[in-house]
């Protein structure tokens, strides 16, 4: 999971995200969810040079993440 929390819980794009997504893959992460709607996120979540090879699911709101658990 990528993102900072509302108290209504919205998640929410935090900054470095690209050097963020290196680390997961880096370290051996297979799966992350963050945020959607951004095109800059969008254009990131496309690029494997920066996202290796990860999969990138986008929510909206925490309780979303409860359909793929």
């Amino acid at each position: 999971f990528i993102g900072e929390v509302g108290l209504t819980g919205e998640v929410r794009l935090p900054g470095n995200i690209d050097s963020r997504l290196k680390e997961a893959a880096k370290f051996g992460i297979k799966t992350v969810f963050m945020p959607s709607g951004d095109t800059k996120k969008q254009d990131i979540s496309k690029n494997d040079k920066i996202t290796g090879g990860l999969e990138i699911i986008n929510i909206n709101y925490v309780n979303e993440i409860i359909e793929y658990i």
